[in-house]
């Protein structure tokens, strides 16, 4: 492959990729308080589980009266993992969710909370930071790019 080649192909995969890890995870995980979750009470039908390595990465919840919700994967540890497997068909969850993304930042069932809005929030600001560091060596690729058309002209 030649260096114009590869120079277009740092340019437009830098600026793609690094503009939705950068702006996209911005506006899916932005920082939000609980005054400005989404609120609802749901009732409880089904999950689906996605795995990474043999563990639960991701969670999708239906509900009789509501849209799908997710769980993100940061959020899906063992404990939130065990309390939706033990809940029942019909299960009333009160639950505050992301306006960006559907993911749900709080969840109760019965009084017992089951997901807690500050961890959550905690571990969604970590991902947005560590995906904006990425996005940001994305840029830097497509500077790189840049830099190698410039070269390549001369």
């Amino acid at each position: 492959m030649s260096k114009k080649a590869q120079a277009w192909i740092c340019i437009i995969i830098g600026l793609i990729v690094g503009t939705v890890f950068t702006f996209g995870m911005q506006y899916w995980n932005s920082s939000i308080t609980k005054e400005n979750a989404v609120y609802t009470e749901a009732v409880f039908s089904s999950y689906k589980e996605s795995y990474k390595c043999g563990k639960v990465n991701e969670m999708i919840l239906h509900f009789e009266n509501h849209d799908y919700l997710i769980i993100d994967s940061n959020c899906c540890s063992q404990e939130v993992v065990n309390e939706i497997h033990s809940l029942n068909r019909g299960s009333i969850l009160k639950i505050y969710y992301h306006p960006g993304s559907n993911k749900i930042m709080e969840m109760t069932c019965n009084s017992k909370t089951i997901l807690q809005f500050g961890d959550s929030f905690s571990k969604l600001s970590q991902d947005r930071q560590a995906f904006t560091a990425l996005g940001i060596i994305m840029y830097c690729g497509t500077v790189y790019g840049i830099i190698l058309l410039i070269r390549e002209r001369k």
